[in-house]
């Protein structure tokens, strides 16, 4: 059961302070340094998928035109 009345809260000194703002920006340069290199591969893999499907889904032509005469199929 919580206690009744007002919540002690907790003041954290100067030196506590500037500690904690010195210390996040060097976790969140290497977290962001290792997102933009994980980006990148997935972009490069993107890429190669994207060049995958296209050279696997052209269409073969049913003939070549110089089997038909002057480029024109006959009826």
């Amino acid at each position: 059961m919580p206690r009744a009345g007002p919540r002690k809260v907790h003041r954290y000194s100067l030196e506590f302070k500037l500690k904690a703002v010195k210390a996040p920006p060097a976790r969140t340069m290497k977290r962001f340094q290792a997102l933009h290199r994980a980006h990148a591969l997935l972009q490069e893999e993107h890429a190669l998928l994207k060049t995958l499907i296209r050279f696997t889904s052209a269409r073969k032509p049913t003939s070549s035109r110089s089997s038909t005469k002057n480029g024109k199929r006959s009826a």
